[in-house]
């Protein structure tokens, strides 16, 4: 469902909000890093990432995803997606379904066809 509410995104906003100029990495700031960073500031809240956390038990993945949460400030704001202006209400509430980082909240492929958004769909 990820990369489906990306393209959904995509087709939408027509910008892929998760690609990374590679002339804006650094060796200290690589672009997996900013990807990642991207994800959690627009598809993430303290609930997502507590339940990401479960989900990955023991990963190296844990200690990183909690620095990145952490380090989100005045100067680095989240820019959560339910924020975004130029999006529908509706596609907004599909999309942080669809995107959710923790697996146990992320709908399914049917339940997002059934999701209001996609009423006026034949």
């Amino acid at each position: 469902m990820f990369s489906f509410g990306l393209v959904c995104i995509y087709a939408v906003t027509k910008e892929a909000v998760l690609a990374v100029d590679p002339k804006k990495a650094t060796e200290d700031n690589p672009i997996e890093a900013i990807v990642v960073r991207r994800q959690v500031s627009y598809f993430s809240d303290l609930e997502d990432m507590e339940g990401l956390i479960t989900y990955l038990e023991d990963s190296p993945w844990i200690g990183y995803l909690n620095f990145v949460m952490a380090n989100f400030s005045e100067d680095y704001p989240r820019r959560p997606l339910c924020l975004w202006s130029d999006l529908d209400e509706d596609l907004k509430d599909l999309l942080m379904k669809m995107m959710s980082m923790d697996p146990k909240r992320r709908i399914t492929a049917s339940e997002a066809l059934a999701h209001k958004w996609f009423a006026d769909v034949p």
